[in-house]
């Protein structure tokens, strides 16, 4: 959690510092300037960050899986790619994700779970987070997940905490569970 909050943070700095630059850089033009410079220097500007926040994405080591505001797939980073089993196909992606999700019987409106996911025989601890996105008026334009495998972590504290509480069949919460969650 502390991991996922430094990056989130270290994202957001990194953000801030290249908005402010793209704004300074656009707001104060040379008078020579057209318009239609401005306006293509902004662009550029645009794509440059586009381009360092794609990259940023790309390297982390969470999963991240972006929806637009009709929540249509429209991203997803080669992380989470990765920990799905898919090749190259967003479609598909995504698909798995929601049919891992139904399965577990994920309600629509969860911001967070940890659950295990299972392919090729392979067991793997997921911890999701699932957050809206705003603009800067408040309407929502889409979400994403953040996907963190926290499989280390099954022969550490949380692994044996989540054995504790949760069931081996069903990895629905057992009676512990539902009394450390209230």
């Amino acid at each position: 959690m502390i991991e996922l909050a430094i990056v989130a943070i270290g994202v957001i700095v990194i953000v801030t510092i290249i908005v402010i630059k793209v704004w300074n850089d656009v707001s104060t033009p040379s008078s020579t300037m057209t318009h239609e410079q401005i306006m293509q220097q902004a662009q550029a500007n645009d794509e440059e960050l586009l381009k360092l926040i794609s990259y940023g994405i790309q390297q982390d080591d969470n999963g991240y899986i972006f929806l637009d505001n009709t929540g249509k797939c429209v991203y997803a980073n080669r992380k989470a790619y990765s920990m799905f089993y898919v090749l190259e196909d967003l479609d598909l992606l995504y698909e798995a994700f929601e049919t891992w999700k139904r399965t577990l019987g994920i309600d629509v409106d969860a911001t967070t779970w940890c659950r295990i996911y299972n392919s090729t025989g392979k067991e793997r601890l997921y911890r999701v987070r699932f957050r809206r996105v705003h603009d800067e008026s408040g309407k929502v334009v889409g979400s994403v997940y953040v996907i963190q495998n926290v499989s280390d972590s099954l022969e550490g504290e949380y692994g044996e905490q989540y054995r504790l509480t949760h069931d081996d069949l069903t990895q629905l919460y057992n009676k512990e569970g539902f009394i450390a969650a209230s």
